[in-house]
């Protein structure tokens, strides 16, 4: 068994560069993530190739121990470890709510906007009617406000170097639960019809949900094509 590391800007990238680096296809290869890397840290995966099937059996095993760990990455906030927000945190969150509070009188609708860190990660929640203008089509609205958010903190806290995520509505836990049930149900179309299957394009945070929810799922595998924001999550058959 031959096991390579590859690091690069997200999973979906190394996992390329890896089949590139070893002139595989998805389906020659095992992939286990080490690092699913941050805004600020690469991330970091090995690939490696089979001399035979108790080399594959094996190397599974050890995927299996590293799952356990990404998946806990990806449970909804209200299983995370919480604390009250330091000076720093309280500070961005002041100055994010009155821009907030400037865009909903603007945009004529009331909302609550309240912190949260949840991992030592800085969420900015959103909660009131009629608020769905801020979510858009599959959260596409909602990820440009977040990006807007972070460019506003980067410039006026020069020192602070961790994204500050944004939610409205409990919006990011209930996507996450329709694109498990969506891979479930186009895993199992995938594996009747034997036939490789093309989602939409995603976001790299929603494409990384369905690899994770694939990723031990026998005669399936995946991978990603395309260019940002375009770029889809493939479902492969793997005989």
């Amino acid at each position: 068994m031959r096991i390579i590391e590859v690091t690069a800007k997200d999973v979906d990238a190394a996992i390329e560069k890896g089949l590139q680096m070893l002139g595989k296809k998805i389906d020659e290869v095992g992939i286990k993530v080490v690092d699913k890397g941050s805004m600020l840290k690469k991330a970091k995966i090995e690939v490696a190739v089979f001399d035979s099937e108790e080399d594959r059996q094996e190397f599974e095993k050890m995927q299996a121990n590293t799952l356990d760990k990404v998946e806990s990455e990806l449970v909804t906030e209200e299983a995370q470890e919480t604390r009250e927000l330091n000076e720093e945190e309280q500070a961005i969150f002041d100055y994010v709510k009155e821009f907030f509070e400037g865009l909903l009188s603007t945009l004529e609708v009331e909302g609550k906007i309240y912190a949260q860190v949840a991992n030592n990660d800085l969420y900015i929640k959103l909660s009131g009617e009629a608020l769905g203008m801020l979510i858009g089509h599959h959260g596409d609205t909602l990820e440009a406000t977040q990006s807007l958010m972070n460019t506003l903190i980067r410039n006026k806290f020069d020192k602070y170097h961790k994204r500050v995520f944004l939610d409205v509505e409990g919006y990011r836990d209930k996507r996450k639960q329709s694109l498990q049930d969506l891979a479930s149900r186009m895993a199992a179309k995938v594996i009747k019809n034997k036939k490789s299957l093309k989602l939409e394009p995603m976001n790299s945070y929603e494409r990384r949900i369905i690899h994770y929810s694939l990723q031990n799922v026998e005669h399936i595998g995946t991978h990603s094509e395309g260019v940002e924001p375009n770029r889809c999550l493939i479902i492969d058959y793997i005989a």
